[in-house]
């Protein structure tokens, strides 16, 4: 699997299927590793609405969550063999048409064990491609989640 290396020794992978399955994954039944990745993350976020109570003796109001949302940004060097660039590309030509990616982030310590992992369906959004004069051609995108991840083996709701 291509990983890529973040601080302290521990390596980053991450993996995509097309969804629903496409030419460019045919029959694999799996996911295939994104190369060339120089940085990435995980986000999550919580939309809040303040609301006031009238048992905070001081008046400070209490925020309800209203929604969650979560997000992989990827930065990667453009090789045209990558399979799995292939199927990211696509899935952000066709957004419009509900193409989406399975997508799987792993973090490895040097052991090779898995320290930190996150499953989900998301949407692909901000694709863009650089052509800088130093030959060093590169992609960037962001995973929009689609419904809950899974985080560590904690699952949340998958919409159908």
């Amino acid at each position: 699997m291509a990983n890529f290396l973040v601080g302290g020794g521990n390596k980053v992978s991450i993996k995509v299927s097309a969804i629903p399955p496409t030419d460019l994954d045919p029959g694999r039944g799996g996911q295939i590793a994104l190369v060339g990745g120089t940085q990435s993350g995980f986000n999550i976020s919580a939309d809040q609405t303040d609301s006031k109570v009238f048992e905070d003796e001081l008046g400070f109001a209490f925020g309800i969550v209203t929604g969650q949302s979560w997000d992989v940004p990827w930065t990667a060097n453009l090789t045209t063999s990558d399979e799995g660039h292939q199927i990211v590309k696509r899935a952000a030509i066709e957004a419009t048409n509900g193409r989406k990616v399975g997508i799987t982030v792993q973090v490895k310590n040097n052991a090779n064990t898995v320290i930190s992992e996150l499953k989900g369906v998301a949407i692909v959004t901000n694709y863009s491609e650089d052509y800088p004069a130093d030959g060093i051609l590169t992609y960037n995108c962001t995973f929009t989640g689609y419904g809950s991840p899974e985080l560590d083996g904690i699952v949340g709701s998958q919409p159908s």
